[in-house]
């Protein structure tokens, strides 16, 4: 591995703006210019940053979807401006196939989709429902691949392992994931991975502080 074995990971948050693609792209292609000045190798953001994770049951319409396969594809495009620097971009992003909807990470390199890893566990307690827009994904799902820009290319889909030529070996998982009994992350370590990406999110729960009663 390059660099005496370190790999320069960078992390980038926003404050999105729900069911925006088109904005929140403009904030993403910002955080790739500044872990391009800085020399990253991996650029990891939010889950559901393209559209916000509390879009609801908007996550549900075309226009969404839509909206956030042509925003992704704009980020792809501008990450081919600096393809000759190896960076990996990880963003987050519903997407839709086989009649199942997806909270998936879209691993970017050099203008061209490498793959989308999509979320195993699924949250549904407490202030998280997710289950009511997105599916779980496992290997029991026969879809290894997608076409993601509906254009005739096809990219891997599901649990997948990005290899680099600075030497390490890059396993995907979304939120949720990590709380599970066994973590997927687990299984890609077992399969060589040397780094671990989680991609994280959630909404905001407001607490209420109830007076205590005397007795």
């Amino acid at each position: 591995m390059k660099n005496y074995g370190f790999v320069r990971c960078a992390l980038g948050t926003f404050d999105g703006i729900l069911c925006n693609p088109k904005v929140n792209a403009l904030r993403i292609k910002e955080f790739i210019s500044s872990a391009y000045d800085e020399n990253a190798n991996i650029l990891v953001l939010p889950e559901l940053c393209l559209t916000g994770y509390t879009c609801q049951d908007l996550f549900e319409t075309t226009e969404l979807l839509e909206n956030s396969l042509e925003s992704l594809k704009d980020i792809c495009n501008f990450s081919s401006e600096f393809a000759y620097k190896d960076i990996l971009i990880l963003v987050g992003c519903p997407i839709s196939a086989n009649d199942s909807l997806y909270n998936c990470a879209v691993a970017i390199c050099a203008g061209k989709v490498l793959g989308v890893v999509p979320k195993q566990y699924i949250p549904n307690y407490n202030e998280f429902y997710e289950k009511r827009w997105f599916s779980p994904y496992s290997d029991n799902v026969s879809l290894t691949e997608i076409d993601i820009f509906k254009n005739g290319d096809k990219v891997p889909f599901g649990n997948l392992l990005f290899s680099s030529s600075l030497g390490y070996t890059l396993g995907v998982e979304i939120c949720e994931d990590l709380w599970s009994v066994i973590t997927p992350s687990s299984y890609m370590a077992l399969a060589e991975a040397n780094i671990i990406a989680n991609l994280s999110a959630s909404n905001e729960f407001p607490l209420v502080l109830l007076n205590q009663a005397q007795i």
